[in-house]
């Protein structure tokens, strides 16, 4: 079958036909050639006595026209089925009947579903790991991994020295990179991945070598080259902001690794009939933004040791990437540490400007409330002048329910920054970001809904990854995802 498509006459035949597995025939139109010219469609033999009797011939016959069966039926026109991700088994969908019932489910496998439903199949529900061949660099799974426990680690200690020290645009330059490099030594020694890496004590596990120096050298000068180009952001930002919260995680077990204020507790989203869909993550960091000298809200940072991906925002926009949405609410509900901040009720600002009194502007319902984005007649998006565009000036003069907030992708291969989420930006920025976070919170019921259903076709939302662990069995193609689209499918 590898090189060419087999042909499909009679392809519009329903998998419940006795003899589908031979008609058309996956050995030929006229089957199995030899003594009595093999097996027509035509045969009057029932299932049964025709497997029995190609059963006698050869033991391995029934075997090899199942598994040609199976391949015809990838291959045919008919929507993807049982053998593409699409459940049909009543044992099967019963047991997805109430998905995900008391499990509390990680944002980030969410993301896979909506990126690609088979890819949440085969990682999540099956729960296959992925064979990884030895290689003599770090896999970039690994290199993420070191990323991340530095920079970690390189606030922590800041933080160590004083709520306002991990300003990084208010420190010396020297003292900053002294505290990088000793983040970087740390976490390269004695092994590249902390405690869960190769090493089990002081001076054991992988030793240093060339390859290694070199890996660790690429890694310092990325992180260097960071510092300066984070150092000029935050000093750029036309709010204050002070990292607050590093590796912080809500809905399950922190680990040692976690920050300290991580908590138990779940975000829960709404679904229909009553339930709530617990859901978990970890924050890379979490900043305060500061208004007066006051923290009164939440900005999140997401480290990527990649490049910025090919459409990136029309996946915000879309509903694919949840991250940066879903954290920023998680931190909002879980985290209270702002004066009097026990509920989500809208935040009020006053606009400044010789021109014009002051008057409040309603910022919602707010938009990271329990409602969502305002929905009601005379409702919207803000109806606020912006702090950032330069129309006189806002001052927050009642902003402890946490109303805004900001999230950002920092690529840390290319040294920039994306914007997820802005409620601090234009009002059409602010309309954006409310957008994308009700767009994330209706992709986590919808993926629950297919989910319920069985649906896990290998349809990724665009091409297929490159760095999938499970394209070779999927097996996904853009001609098959064409071909099994020209017909109504079962996943919407």
């Amino acid at each position: 079958m590898v090189g060419r498509r087999p042909a499909m006459k009679n392809a519009g035949q329903t998998p419940e036909d006795e003899s589908s597995l031979l008609h058309p025939s996956p050995l030929g139109e006229g089957g199995p050639q030899g003594p009595g010219e093999g097996l027509r469609p035509e045969t009057s033999l029932s299932q049964v006595e025709l497997l029995s009797t190609l059963n006698q011939l050869d033991p391995a016959l029934p075997a090899i026209l199942d598994s040609a069966a199976v391949e015809f039926e990838r291959e045919s026109p008919r929507p993807f089925g049982p053998f593409d991700g699409v459940l049909s088994d009543p044992a099967h969908l019963a047991a997805l009947a109430d998905y995900p019932g008391d499990e509390t489910l990680s944002v980030t496998r969410l993301e896979h579903y909506a990126q690609c439903p088979f890819l949440f199949f085969a990682r999540t529900l099956l729960d296959l790991d992925a064979w990884q061949p030895p290689q003599e660099l770090f896999l970039p799974a690994d290199v993420g991994l070191i990323y991340h426990a530095i920079l970690r680690d390189f606030f922590r200690t800041r933080a160590a020295r004083g709520p306002d020290a991990t300003r990084l645009d208010q420190a010396p330059l020297p003292e900053l990179q002294a505290d990088l490099l000793a983040a970087v030594d740390a976490v390269f020694y004695p092994s590249p991945l902390g405690e869960g890496g190769p090493a089990s004590g002081p001076g054991e596990g992988m030793r240093p070598g060339t390859l290694w120096t070199i890996q660790k050298s690429e890694v310092r000068d990325r992180l260097f080259a960071w510092l300066d180009a984070e150092i000029l952001r935050l000093r750029n930002s036309p709010i204050p902001i002070r990292p607050r919260y590093f590796e912080w995680a809500f809905g399950g077990r922190a680990g040692p690794a976690a920050d300290p204020a991580s908590t138990p507790d779940p975000l829960l989203v709404s679904f229909p009939g009553g339930e709530n869909i617990r859901l978990r993550g970890r924050l890379d960091r979490l900043d305060e933004l500061l208004f007066d000298g006051q923290a009164r809200a939440f900005a999140v940072v997401d480290y990527k040791s990649g490049a910025k991906p090919a459409g990136l925002t029309a996946d915000l926009d879309a509903g694919r990437l949840l991250q940066p949405q879903l954290y920023l609410l998680a931190a909002c509900r879980l985290l209270h540490p702002f004066p009097g901040a026990g509920g989500m009720a809208a935040a009020v600002c006053r606009h400044e400007s010789p021109a014009s009194d002051e008057k409040p502007f309603l910022l919602h319902p707010s938009p990271l409330g329990e409602g969502g984005p305002a929905s009601g007649p005379g409702e919207g998006l803000f109806l606020h002048p912006s702090p950032l565009r330069g129309e006189g000036r806002v001052r927050v003069t009642n902003a402890p329910a946490l109303s805004e907030g900001q999230a950002l992708y920092w690529y840390l291969k290319t040294l920039e920054t994306v914007t997820a989420l802005d409620f601090h930006g234009s009002d059409k920025a602010a309309a954006t970001a409310a957008r994308r976070l009700a767009l994330a919170e209706n992709s986590v019921r919808e993926t629950v809904r297919q989910c319920r259903r069985g649906n896990f076709p290998p349809v990724p939302a665009d091409r297929c990854s490159d760095y999938c662990d499970y394209v070779d069995l999927c097996r996904t193609a853009a001609w098959r995802v064409e071909l099994k689209s020209r017909e109504e499918s079962p996943c919407p």
